[in-house]
């Protein structure tokens, strides 16, 4: 709609021109310059995109969402860049998803991974972390709706052991209380509570990797003495000695070039990983005895062991 003074601007020429009106004197400046047909054709064209939208709903969008219900979106704790074709091949022969998996390349050190069945995510999801070429990758499930470029990935998941628990204190309310101390509680082994006794108790937490690693903290029941608990962490790729980050070694720390004279001083080492769980097995303790009378043997025979009662 034109205004009242477009609309005398466009009848009075290009003098100054001043206009008496009954009750008040109004001068109008004609340096005005009148918008063309372009600009204002621009300037429609952007209200029209600010205001505009599309609302999106029904049983296709529902459809399309189903297809990519299991991805992960995720990237490298590193700035170095990652060879795509080998990182590929790595990570599918390590999972072997029984339904297969898709990766895609979204950009610098971003990764779509589409699998194809609820059990194959959630076994990669839960046995984590995961590495290539010793760098860690972070993941994260993608939701319905969700743009993988806005997702901020900044945790990952580890199974920590956690040792020398006075006894009383393998309970599943403390493992939770350790779990948020040390980032977020995800989940805690049940085997920790069946059978003989453990030596440590094992748990899942969230971690910031913008935060060090913890490696210990201190506990006591009411009335009694404060003991220290010391944590090891499960597949741990690598990290700094030094300000116990993830993602970089103490070769490469921007703490420890900013604080040349403590560069003797670790307050981390390898002892925060855990050692492996399944330990190889001799061969001679797989046939010990378990009753004075008998006595067994083996032959080999195409591979496979058979046993044979001697007494």
């Amino acid at each position: 709609m034109l205004t009242l003074k477009k609309l005398l601007l466009s009848s009075l020429g290009s003098k100054p021109t001043s206009i008496n009106f009954p009750i008040c004197k109004v001068n109008f400046d004609m340096s005005y310059k009148t918008p063309s047909i372009e600009e204002l054709c621009r300037r429609m064209q952007i209200e029209e995109e600010e205001e505009g939208g599309l609302v999106l709903e029904g049983p296709k969008i529902e459809q399309q969402g189903q297809e990519f219900q299991w991805c992960l979106v995720g990237r490298f704790l590193s700035d170095r860049i990652v060879n795509f074709q080998a990182m590929k091949n790595t990570l599918a022969s390590i999972w072997r998803p029984v339904k297969g998996v898709s990766i895609k390349d979204l950009g610098p050190n971003l990764f779509l991974f589409q699998f194809f069945h609820e059990l194959d995510i959630s076994r990669v999801q839960s046995n984590g972390p995961w590495t290539f070429d010793n760098l860690l990758l972070i993941t994260k499930r993608l939701s319905i709706g969700e743009q993988p470029s806005k997702i901020q990935l900044f945790h990952t998941e580890l199974w920590v052991q956690v040792y020398d628990l006075p006894l009383g204190f393998m309970t599943e309310r403390i493992a939770q209380e350790i779990g948020k101390f040390m980032g977020v509680f995800l989940e805690v082994d049940q085997n920790n509570f069946v059978g003989s006794w453990k030596n440590y108790m094992r748990i899942r937490i969230a971690m910031d990797v913008r935060n060090p690693l913890k490696r210990r903290m201190k506990l006591k029941k009411p009335g009694g003495d404060w003991v220290w608990i010391n944590f090891k962490y499960e597949r741990l790729p690598v990290f700094c000695f030094y300000c116990g980050l993830l993602g970089h070694s103490d070769k490469f720390c921007m703490d420890l070039f900013n604080n040349p004279d403590s560069k003797d001083e670790r307050a981390y080492g390898t002892w925060l990983k855990a050692p492996p769980r399944k330990q190889l097995s001799h061969d001679d303790s797989q046939w010990l005895r378990t009753s004075a009378s008998m006595e067994f043997s083996y032959t080999r025979w195409c591979g496979c062991r058979f046993l044979h009662r001697t007494s």
